[in-house]
Order: structure tokens, then C-alpha cells, then sequence
């Protein structure tokens, strides 16, 4: 790892890296612009909130690890790849039960939301002892 951070060449593609990086996180908030600034009342409102947040933290993460390279920074390259890889699983997980949350909202299955399908359907030693008894 010495070798890439003591690189003469590491200006250009470090560089090349906290530009990109920094594009991302401009392109994740514009992209989203919009739905963001729905209602807060409104589900999809939240998951363009992470969609956004996930692109502006990816973006962050890419450019403080062109910065700590550029730099010769190692301690700057390991909080961004340790941070940025810890926040991409922790909003992935997030998105997942958003989306979830907004499929089981729109699902046939919801009866308008009154019902969920677990209170929707009788466990099968229920239908059981009906049967038999």
C-alpha cells in the first residue's frame, strides 16, 4: 500500500477519483431533487431521501479516498473505504425494507391496508383442528 501512496504518478488518478466522486454526489441529490421535496407525508418521499443519501455518501466516500491518496494520507483511505463500505450495507438494508414496506402497502393481499397477511390467512394448526374437531 506504501507503494501506491508514495506513487509520483498517484496526483492524476487520485485526483480523477475525488472528481468523480464528487460528481456522483452532485448527480445522486439532483436526481432526487424533486421527489425530495414531495410532502412529508408522502412514503416515497423517504426513499428518495435514501436513494439521494446513498449516492452523496458513495460520492464522499470516493472523494476522501482520492483526497487521502493525492495526499499520501493512509489513515484518510481507510476511514473513507471503512465508512463508505459500512453506510452503503447499513442504507441497502434500509432501501430494502422501504421498498418492502411499499410493496406490502400496494399488494393485493393488504385488503387496503386494513388486514396484514399474517391476521389475512389462518396458521395451519388452526385450519387443523377445525377440521377435526
Amino acid at each position: 500500500m506504501t507503494t501506491l501512496l508514495e506513487a509520483t504518478w498517484r496526483f492524476y488518478p487520485a485526483t480523477a477519483l475525488a472528481l468523480l466522486g464528487a460528481a456522483l454526489a452532485v448527480r445522486a441529490l439532483r436526481r432526487e431533487w424533486t421527489a425530495v421535496r414531495g410532502p412529508v407525508t408522502d412514503p416515497a418521499t423517504g426513499g428518495a431521501m435514501v436513494r439521494a443519501l446513498r449516492g452523496v455518501l458513495a460520492g464522499l466516500a470516493l472523494l476522501g479516498l482520492g483526497a487521502g491518496w493525492a495526499a499520501a494520507l493512509p489513515w484518510l483511505v481507510i476511514v473513507s473505504c471503512v465508512i463508505g463500505a459500512e453506510e452503503m450495507l447499513e442504507i441497502s438494508v434500509v432501501l430494502g425494507a422501504l421498498d418492502d414496506a411499499d410493496r406490502d402497502r400496494h399488494s393485493s393481499w393488504n385488503f387496503g391496508g386494513r388486514f396484514s397477511r399474517k391476521a389475512d390467512t389462518p396458521s395451519r394448526k388452526s385450519a387443523v383442528r377445525t377440521v377435526s374437531a
